[in-house]
Protein backbone atom coordinates (compact mmCIF):
# COMPACT_ATOMS: atom_id res chain seq x y z
CA UNK A 1 0.00 0.00 0.00
CA UNK A 2 1.17 3.53 -0.68
CA UNK A 3 0.40 6.50 1.56
CA UNK A 4 -0.02 10.08 0.37
CA UNK A 5 1.16 12.51 3.04
CA UNK A 6 1.23 16.23 2.26
CA UNK A 7 1.09 15.49 -1.46
CA UNK A 8 4.02 13.07 -1.40
CA UNK A 9 3.81 9.30 -1.84
CA UNK A 10 5.39 7.01 0.74
CA UNK A 11 5.66 3.23 0.80
CA UNK A 12 6.12 0.95 3.86
CA UNK A 13 9.58 -0.51 4.43
CA UNK A 14 9.04 -2.17 7.83
CA UNK A 15 6.73 -2.34 10.82
CA UNK A 16 7.25 -2.33 14.58
CA UNK A 17 4.30 -4.42 15.63
CA UNK A 18 3.58 -3.81 19.28
CA UNK A 19 4.58 -1.42 22.05
CA UNK A 20 2.43 -2.35 25.05
CA UNK A 21 0.71 0.48 26.91
CA UNK A 22 2.17 0.68 30.42
CA UNK A 23 0.86 2.42 33.49
CA UNK A 24 4.09 4.43 33.84
CA UNK A 25 3.46 6.37 30.62
CA UNK A 26 -0.30 6.77 30.54
CA UNK A 27 -2.17 9.96 31.46
CA UNK A 28 -3.09 10.34 35.14
CA UNK A 29 -6.82 9.82 34.48
CA UNK A 30 -6.08 6.35 33.08
CA UNK A 31 -3.57 5.23 35.68
CA UNK A 32 -4.04 2.07 37.72
CA UNK A 33 -1.23 2.73 40.20
CA UNK A 34 -0.36 5.53 42.58
CA UNK A 35 2.49 7.13 40.61
CA UNK A 36 2.30 10.57 39.04
CA UNK A 37 3.04 9.31 35.55
CA UNK A 38 5.69 10.55 33.15
CA UNK A 39 6.09 11.77 29.60
CA UNK A 40 9.02 9.39 29.18
CA UNK A 41 7.94 6.42 27.08
CA UNK A 42 9.65 3.09 27.72
CA UNK A 43 9.60 1.47 24.30
CA UNK A 44 12.00 -1.44 24.74
CA UNK A 45 15.67 -2.22 25.17
CA UNK A 46 18.79 -0.84 23.53
CA UNK A 47 19.93 -4.45 23.32
CA UNK A 48 17.13 -5.08 20.84
CA UNK A 49 19.24 -3.96 17.88
CA UNK A 50 16.46 -4.38 15.32
CA UNK A 51 14.08 -2.14 17.27
CA UNK A 52 16.79 0.43 17.93
CA UNK A 53 17.78 0.53 14.26
CA UNK A 54 14.12 0.79 13.24
CA UNK A 55 14.20 4.36 14.54
CA UNK A 56 17.73 5.07 13.32
CA UNK A 57 19.86 4.00 16.26
CA UNK A 58 21.45 6.10 19.04
CA UNK A 59 20.12 9.63 19.32
CA UNK A 60 17.20 9.06 16.96
CA UNK A 61 15.02 12.08 16.20
CA UNK A 62 12.31 11.17 13.70
CA UNK A 63 9.20 12.69 12.12
CA UNK A 64 5.93 10.92 12.91
CA UNK A 65 2.19 11.25 12.44
CA UNK A 66 -1.22 10.06 13.62
CA UNK A 67 -4.37 9.90 11.50
CA UNK A 68 -7.61 11.36 12.81
CA UNK A 69 -9.69 8.53 11.30
CA UNK A 70 -7.57 5.98 13.20
CA UNK A 71 -8.18 7.76 16.50
CA UNK A 72 -11.93 7.94 15.89
CA UNK A 73 -11.92 4.21 15.08
CA UNK A 74 -10.00 3.53 18.30
CA UNK A 75 -12.55 5.43 20.37
CA UNK A 76 -15.40 3.45 18.80
CA UNK A 77 -13.58 0.24 19.66
CA UNK A 78 -12.98 1.40 23.24
CA UNK A 79 -16.41 2.88 23.90
CA UNK A 80 -17.57 -0.08 25.98
CA UNK A 81 -14.40 0.14 28.06
CA UNK A 82 -15.22 3.76 28.88
CA UNK A 83 -18.86 2.96 29.64
CA UNK A 84 -18.08 -0.10 31.74
CA UNK A 85 -14.38 -0.01 32.76
CA UNK A 86 -12.78 -3.42 33.19
CA UNK A 87 -9.97 -1.97 35.33
CA UNK A 88 -9.80 0.29 38.36
CA UNK A 89 -8.62 3.43 36.57
CA UNK A 90 -7.90 6.44 38.75
CA UNK A 91 -10.84 8.32 37.24
CA UNK A 92 -13.13 5.36 36.43
CA UNK A 93 -16.14 7.17 37.86
CA UNK A 94 -15.72 9.95 35.28
CA UNK A 95 -14.78 7.77 32.34
CA UNK A 96 -17.93 8.46 30.31
CA UNK A 97 -17.30 12.21 30.50
CA UNK A 98 -13.61 11.66 29.79
CA UNK A 99 -14.59 9.66 26.71
CA UNK A 100 -16.56 12.59 25.31
CA UNK A 101 -13.79 15.07 26.13
CA UNK A 102 -11.25 12.96 24.27
CA UNK A 103 -13.61 12.49 21.36
CA UNK A 104 -14.02 16.27 21.14
CA UNK A 105 -10.25 16.71 21.19
CA UNK A 106 -9.84 14.22 18.34
CA UNK A 107 -12.63 15.79 16.28
CA UNK A 108 -10.81 19.12 16.46
CA UNK A 109 -7.68 17.65 14.83
CA UNK A 110 -6.75 17.92 11.15
CA UNK A 111 -6.82 14.67 9.12
CA UNK A 112 -3.10 14.09 9.82
CA UNK A 113 -1.22 15.35 12.90
CA UNK A 114 2.58 15.41 13.10
CA UNK A 115 4.97 15.12 16.02
CA UNK A 116 8.61 14.41 16.80
CA UNK A 117 9.77 11.16 18.39
CA UNK A 118 13.17 11.41 20.07
CA UNK A 119 15.39 9.18 22.14
CA UNK A 120 15.66 10.35 25.72
CA UNK A 121 19.18 11.83 26.03
CA UNK A 122 19.35 12.43 29.79
CA UNK A 123 19.25 8.91 31.13
CA UNK A 124 22.07 6.94 32.72
CA UNK A 125 24.28 5.70 29.84
CA UNK A 126 24.60 2.38 31.66
CA UNK A 127 20.81 1.90 31.55
CA UNK A 128 19.97 -0.27 28.53
CA UNK A 129 16.27 0.53 28.68
CA UNK A 130 15.17 2.45 25.60
CA UNK A 131 13.09 5.57 26.23
CA UNK A 132 11.55 8.26 24.05
CA UNK A 133 11.06 11.72 25.50
CA UNK A 134 8.55 14.53 25.28
CA UNK A 135 9.06 16.55 22.06
CA UNK A 136 9.24 19.76 24.07
CA UNK A 137 7.08 22.36 22.38
CA UNK A 138 3.89 22.77 20.38
CA UNK A 139 5.72 23.11 17.06
CA UNK A 140 7.24 19.66 17.55
CA UNK A 141 3.89 18.07 18.35
CA UNK A 142 3.91 18.14 22.14
CA UNK A 143 0.10 18.15 22.17
CA UNK A 144 -0.10 15.11 19.87
CA UNK A 145 2.43 13.18 21.95
CA UNK A 146 0.34 14.08 24.98
CA UNK A 147 -2.80 12.81 23.24
CA UNK A 148 -1.15 9.40 22.83
CA UNK A 149 -0.75 9.32 26.62
CA UNK A 150 -4.44 10.07 27.04
CA UNK A 151 -5.61 7.38 24.64
CA UNK A 152 -3.21 4.66 25.81
CA UNK A 153 -5.06 2.54 28.39
CA UNK A 154 -2.67 0.29 30.35
CA UNK A 155 -2.93 -3.38 29.34
CA UNK A 156 -5.91 -2.54 27.08
CA UNK A 157 -4.13 -0.87 24.14
CA UNK A 158 -0.84 -1.07 22.29
CA UNK A 159 0.89 1.04 19.65
CA UNK A 160 2.27 -0.19 16.33
CA UNK A 161 4.37 1.84 13.91
CA UNK A 162 4.95 1.63 10.16
CA UNK A 163 8.20 3.04 8.82
CA UNK A 164 7.48 4.81 5.53
CA UNK A 165 9.86 6.11 2.90
CA UNK A 166 9.42 8.35 -0.15
CA UNK A 167 11.36 8.01 -3.41
CA UNK A 168 13.59 10.91 -2.36
CA UNK A 169 14.56 9.05 0.83
CA UNK A 170 12.41 11.05 3.27
CA UNK A 171 11.28 8.85 6.15
CA UNK A 172 8.09 9.13 8.20
CA UNK A 173 6.76 6.97 11.02
CA UNK A 174 3.05 6.20 11.06
CA UNK A 175 1.78 5.58 14.63
CA UNK A 176 -1.50 3.77 15.31
CA UNK A 177 -3.01 2.77 18.66
CA UNK A 178 -4.88 -0.54 18.75
CA UNK A 179 -7.14 -2.18 21.34
CA UNK A 180 -5.93 -5.53 22.64
CA UNK A 181 -9.39 -6.96 21.94
CA UNK A 182 -11.79 -5.92 19.20
CA UNK A 183 -15.52 -5.48 19.75
CA UNK A 184 -15.81 -8.16 17.08
CA UNK A 185 -14.13 -10.82 19.24
CA UNK A 186 -16.58 -13.61 20.04
CA UNK A 187 -15.90 -13.19 23.77
CA UNK A 188 -16.25 -9.40 23.78
CA UNK A 189 -18.77 -7.62 26.00
CA UNK A 190 -20.84 -6.65 22.95
CA UNK A 191 -20.88 -10.15 21.55
CA UNK A 192 -21.73 -11.63 24.95
CA UNK A 193 -24.59 -9.17 25.30
CA UNK A 194 -25.97 -10.13 21.90
CA UNK A 195 -25.73 -13.81 22.80
CA UNK A 196 -27.64 -13.15 26.03
CA UNK A 197 -30.35 -11.33 24.05
CA UNK A 198 -30.72 -14.36 21.78
CA UNK A 199 -30.92 -16.70 24.77
CA UNK A 200 -33.72 -14.63 26.37
CA UNK A 201 -35.69 -14.09 23.17
CA UNK A 202 -39.30 -15.26 23.19
CA UNK A 203 -39.61 -15.23 19.39
CA UNK A 204 -36.61 -17.36 18.36
CA UNK A 205 -37.23 -21.13 18.53
CA UNK A 206 -34.95 -22.99 20.94
CA UNK A 207 -33.35 -25.07 18.18
CA UNK A 208 -32.40 -21.89 16.29
CA UNK A 209 -31.11 -20.31 19.50
CA UNK A 210 -28.83 -23.31 20.00
CA UNK A 211 -27.48 -23.05 16.45
CA UNK A 212 -26.92 -19.28 16.71
CA UNK A 213 -24.96 -19.66 19.94
CA UNK A 214 -22.96 -22.54 18.51
CA UNK A 215 -22.18 -20.53 15.39
CA UNK A 216 -20.63 -17.82 17.57
CA UNK A 217 -17.75 -20.17 18.33
CA UNK A 218 -17.74 -21.85 14.92
CA UNK A 219 -19.70 -24.97 15.78
CA UNK A 220 -22.93 -26.71 14.79
CA UNK A 221 -24.80 -26.19 11.53
CA UNK A 222 -22.56 -23.27 10.58
CA UNK A 223 -19.36 -25.34 10.74
CA UNK A 224 -20.93 -28.36 9.04
CA UNK A 225 -22.11 -26.21 6.13
CA UNK A 226 -18.61 -24.84 5.53
CA UNK A 227 -17.26 -28.39 5.29
CA UNK A 228 -19.48 -29.03 2.26
CA UNK A 229 -17.64 -26.29 0.31
CA UNK A 230 -14.09 -26.87 1.51
CA UNK A 231 -13.14 -29.38 4.20
CA UNK A 232 -9.56 -28.16 4.71
CA UNK A 233 -7.69 -24.91 5.31
CA UNK A 234 -7.17 -23.41 1.83
CA UNK A 235 -4.01 -21.60 3.00
CA UNK A 236 -2.08 -24.37 4.77
CA UNK A 237 -3.99 -27.30 3.16
CA UNK A 238 -4.29 -28.93 6.62
CA UNK A 239 -7.26 -31.31 6.66
CA UNK A 240 -7.14 -32.59 10.28
CA UNK A 241 -10.49 -31.45 11.69
CA UNK A 242 -9.00 -31.13 15.18
CA UNK A 243 -6.86 -28.24 13.87
CA UNK A 244 -9.49 -26.36 11.87
CA UNK A 245 -11.44 -23.31 13.07
CA UNK A 246 -14.71 -22.31 11.41
CA UNK A 247 -14.18 -18.56 11.18
CA UNK A 248 -16.84 -16.00 10.30
CA UNK A 249 -15.84 -13.67 7.47
CA UNK A 250 -18.27 -10.94 8.53
CA UNK A 251 -17.96 -11.11 12.32
CA UNK A 252 -20.72 -12.79 14.31
CA UNK A 253 -21.39 -9.63 16.32
CA UNK A 254 -21.84 -7.58 13.11
CA UNK A 255 -24.04 -10.14 11.35
CA UNK A 256 -27.78 -10.71 11.19
CA UNK A 257 -29.07 -14.02 12.53
CA UNK A 258 -29.30 -15.32 8.96
CA UNK A 259 -25.71 -14.29 8.25
CA UNK A 260 -24.54 -15.90 11.49
CA UNK A 261 -25.78 -19.28 10.25
CA UNK A 262 -24.84 -18.84 6.59
CA UNK A 263 -21.92 -21.19 5.78
CA UNK A 264 -20.97 -18.81 2.95
CA UNK A 265 -20.05 -16.39 5.73
CA UNK A 266 -17.34 -18.74 6.90
CA UNK A 267 -14.14 -20.51 5.98
CA UNK A 268 -12.10 -23.24 7.67
CA UNK A 269 -8.65 -22.07 8.76
CA UNK A 270 -5.84 -23.39 10.93
CA UNK A 271 -5.56 -21.45 14.22
CA UNK A 272 -2.72 -19.09 13.28
CA UNK A 273 -4.31 -18.19 9.94
CA UNK A 274 -7.68 -17.84 11.66
CA UNK A 275 -6.19 -15.39 14.17
CA UNK A 276 -4.60 -13.34 11.38
CA UNK A 277 -7.88 -13.26 9.44
CA UNK A 278 -10.13 -12.62 12.43
CA UNK A 279 -7.85 -9.81 13.63
CA UNK A 280 -7.73 -8.16 10.20
CA UNK A 281 -4.06 -8.75 9.47
CA UNK A 282 -4.93 -10.62 6.29
CA UNK A 283 -7.86 -10.72 3.89
CA UNK A 284 -8.53 -12.06 0.40
CA UNK A 285 -9.53 -10.62 -2.94
CA UNK A 286 -12.22 -12.12 -5.17
CA UNK A 287 -9.33 -13.51 -7.23
CA UNK A 288 -8.14 -15.56 -4.22
CA UNK A 289 -5.12 -13.29 -3.65
CA UNK A 290 -4.02 -12.75 -0.07
CA UNK A 291 -4.02 -9.13 1.09
CA UNK A 292 -1.59 -8.55 3.97
CA UNK A 293 -1.91 -5.57 6.29
CA UNK A 294 1.07 -3.22 6.52
CA UNK A 295 0.79 -3.64 10.30
CA UNK A 296 2.65 -6.96 10.10
CA UNK A 297 6.44 -6.76 10.09
CA UNK A 298 8.65 -8.32 7.43
CA UNK A 299 10.15 -10.55 10.12
CA UNK A 300 6.71 -11.93 11.03
CA UNK A 301 5.78 -12.49 7.38
CA UNK A 302 8.95 -14.47 6.78
CA UNK A 303 8.29 -16.65 9.80
CA UNK A 304 4.70 -17.25 8.66
CA UNK A 305 5.81 -17.87 5.06
CA UNK A 306 3.25 -15.38 3.75
CA UNK A 307 3.74 -13.25 0.64
CA UNK A 308 1.65 -10.27 -0.41
CA UNK A 309 -0.48 -11.15 -3.45
CA UNK A 310 0.05 -14.91 -3.30
CA UNK A 311 -2.86 -16.83 -4.84
CA UNK A 312 -4.59 -19.68 -3.00
CA UNK A 313 -6.53 -21.60 -5.67
CA UNK A 314 -8.52 -23.65 -3.15
CA UNK A 315 -10.02 -20.65 -1.35
CA UNK A 316 -13.83 -21.07 -1.66
CA UNK A 317 -14.81 -17.72 -3.17
CA UNK A 318 -18.20 -18.47 -4.74
CA UNK A 319 -21.02 -17.04 -2.61
CA UNK A 320 -18.57 -15.31 -0.27
CA UNK A 321 -17.86 -12.21 -2.36
CA UNK A 322 -20.06 -9.80 -0.38
CA UNK A 323 -18.81 -11.11 2.96
CA UNK A 324 -15.19 -10.69 1.83
CA UNK A 325 -16.00 -7.20 0.59
CA UNK A 326 -17.21 -6.38 4.11
CA UNK A 327 -14.08 -7.93 5.61
CA UNK A 328 -11.73 -5.92 3.39
CA UNK A 329 -13.64 -2.68 4.08
CA UNK A 330 -14.22 -3.06 7.81
CA UNK A 331 -11.90 -5.66 9.34
CA UNK A 332 -8.65 -5.49 7.37
CA UNK A 333 -6.21 -3.25 9.23
CA UNK A 334 -5.20 -0.48 6.85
Amino acid sequence: MTYEINGKLFHPIDTLEKIISKDSFTHQENKLGAGAGAWEWHIGSKNDVAKYNFFGGPGFDVNCFLKKDDLLWLMRELQLEYINPSQNYRESASFQAIYQNRLNEINALPPVSFFKFREHDRRDPADNRLYAKRPGNAADGDDIYGLIRKLALPDITFTSIIKLQALDGETLFYFKIFPEFSVYDFDSIESSSQAATIESSLTIPQTEKDQLIKSRIGQGRFRNGIFLDCDFCPITLVKDTRLLVASHIKPWSASSNAERLDPKNGVLLTPTIDKLFDSGFISFSDNREIIISDWLSQDTLQKLNLTQGAIYPSFPIRGRELYLQYHRANILKS
